[in-house]
């Protein structure tokens, strides 16, 4: 038992290292992608910065038309792509090309990247024109109470305490409370 419990150690040592490199690759790019990459706006380098590794080292491996098409496709797309064999994504990218090529000659594609945002809006009702109505048995949405008007009627705040609390009453005293309501 002693020697799984100490090889078991050894070996989460022995990961947490791996760990720590795991997070700190990056791409090696040439000369030509560092020139490219260079040129791009700090909005696009941040967006490539997010990428897993093997979507930025992918991406290199692709055509000019197929990177400017590349930053078109939705993070579920690329992640399809990635898990597809060699043929299918040539296959793919025949298709995603004509597609593209289609879409720029219409002028439906921003060849630069498209930025999605799936934001849940609550509409807000529109704004209260004058006074708001006093607050009646009928009304008690955007009124207000006659009280806080200046009005001489409607609910009363207490100027004293009605009793003790519940959790201090005894039974005999809570039997009688429920009997007087």
């Amino acid at each position: 038992m002693r020697r799984i419990l100490i090889a078991g150690a050894a070996l989460m040592l022995g990961a947490a290292p791996m760990a720590v490199h795991a997070q700190e690759m990056t791409v090696e790019m040439t000369e030509a992608q560092q020139a490219d990459y260079d040129g791009w706006s700090p909005a696009k380098k941040g967006e490539f910065a997010t990428w897993p590794v093997s979507y930025q080292t992918y991406y290199w491996t692709l055509t000019p038309t197929q990177q400017d098409a590349y930053w078109t496709l939705t993070v579920e797309q690329r992640a399809q792509i990635a898990a597809m064999s060699p043929m299918q994504q040539q296959q793919a990218w025949s298709a995603i090309e004509s597609q593209f090529a289609a879409n720029s000659a219409a002028g439906t594609v921003d060849p630069v990247y498209i930025m999605r945002d799936n934001a849940v809006v609550q509409q807000a009702p529109p704004p209260h024109n004058g006074e708001y109505p006093l607050c009646t048995d009928g009304r008690t949405d955007n009124c207000i109470n006659p009280r806080e008007a200046g009005k001489n009627f409607g609910n009363v705040p207490l100027d004293y305490w009605p009793g003790e609390p519940a959790s201090q009453m005894s039974a005999q005293e809570k039997m009688q409370a429920d009997d007087n309501m």
